[in-house]
């Protein structure tokens, strides 16, 4: 891998399964599926996964061959299975490094276990966001806060996927900065676009839709545009179907017939940021934002927050607005959609910078987190 020390000494890592068994589809374990083969091709480096279950769809099953030894479990279940399944990985997990004693180095934590390892193996774990420290009682996430403490306290090292993250892990437990590493992500969709999906011309918005994503104050900025909801839709990718209280919503305002939502195959969601006037991510706080990475490779011009790490992934390569402020979102999805010039801008000067951020340099820089951590 280009970038990467060559080494004499074995380093051997263990991936656990924690992300793996709750998370069928997601950016987590997808990032973890582009990150283990990388690892794994470093002289130097031997990589374990060890697995009894998983239903994730991402890659697993061309990895198992190479690095894990588990059920491919295809049938979906709930909730309460998956927590099961959780916890019997976790057994699975200890006992297999248990009896891999002294052959294992470091541990890379993939999510926030119910129970962590006993092991004389060094820890680190990779943070994600503080969504749930940052919007006390808006994000229900039972046990997540206390899971995640017990891991960040056990681990001697950590990983932060931006500089916004590792700011908010520093701030909200009191980990030493020198001891947190930032490894950015990628973007994992290279699906070749197809037609305009919509048949019209039409907005972008991705991801979930609740609380700290701001859906509501779109809906409302939305609402006002009148000029541009007589040309344009608001395309909603992803997540759930609009609920019963988002449906209220869009009816009060009546917009009924111009906030449609999709969801489909990656194929599809090519296809509606390669034809779509603008991405739209009103998100108040991102841990990173892959959406807005997505968007920038297909040549979508974007809109988002000047807070939080979007700034970081965007640099001056999208119009970045308080999106807290209703005019200052409206006025800059009116500039994204309506001066060509500055479309033309953001789509050259975001294909650019979204070819800067590679899985290759992930996984050059979380080895280098690893070496630090076995120092």
């Amino acid at each position: 891998m280009p970038g990467t020390e060559r080494s004499s000494e074995r380093i051997r890592v263990a991936f656990s399964p924690d992300i793996f068994s709750v998370q069928e589809y997601g950016g987590i374990s997808r990032y973890f599926t582009e990150l283990i083969p990388r690892v794994a091709s470093v002289d130097g480096f031997e990589v374990s996964v060890h697995m009894g279950f998983s239903h994730n769809r991402y890659g697993l099953q061309e990895m198992r061959s190479q690095f894990a030894s588990f059920r491919y479990v295809r049938s979906p279940f709930g909730r309460s299975m998956r927590y099961l399944v959780a916890l019997l990985n976790e057994f699975w997990f200890q006992n297999c490094i248990s009896m891999s004693s002294g052959h294992i180095d470091a541990i890379h934590m993939t999510y926030f276990p119910t129970r962590m390892p006993t092991t004389h193996a060094l820890l680190t774990t990779t943070v994600y966001d503080m969504i749930p420290e940052r919007f006390p009682g808006r994000v229900t996430r039972t046990l997540l806060p206390a899971r995640k403490r017990a891991c960040i306290d056990r681990c001697s090292r950590i990983i932060a996927i931006s500089e916004s993250t590792k700011t908010d892990v520093v701030e909200f437990y009191g980990v030493d900065p020198l001891l947190v590493d930032v490894t950015r992500l990628a973007n994992s969709l290279h699906a070749e676009p197809g037609g305009n999906p919509v048949g019209r011309p039409y907005v972008l918005f991705v991801g979930g839709r609740g609380g700290y994503k701001n859906f509501a104050r779109l809906v409302a900025v939305w609402a006002e545009m009148r000029a541009i909801r007589e040309e344009f839709l608001l395309i909603c990718f992803g997540y759930n179907r609009f609920t019963e209280s988002e449906q209220h919503m869009i009816s009060a305002v009546g917009l009924g017939h111009t906030i449609v939502w999709m969801g489909g195959s990656d194929v599809l969601l090519a296809s509606l940021y390669a034809h779509a006037q603008a991405l739209v991510y009103p998100s108040l706080y991102e841990g990173f934002g892959l959406p807005v990475l997505e968007a920038m490779h297909y040549g979508c011009p974007v809109v988002c927050s000047n807070s939080s790490s979007l700034p970081e992934v965007v640099g001056d390569t999208a119009v970045t607005v308080d999106t807290a402020d209703s005019g200052a979102l409206a006025n800059g999805m009116a500039a994204a959609i309506g001066d060509p010039i500055l479309r033309a801008r953001l789509v050259l000067a975001g294909r650019a910078r979204e070819a800067t951020f590679t899985w290759d340099r992930t996984a050059v820089e979380t080895v280098e987190s690893y070496r630090r951590l076995l120092s």
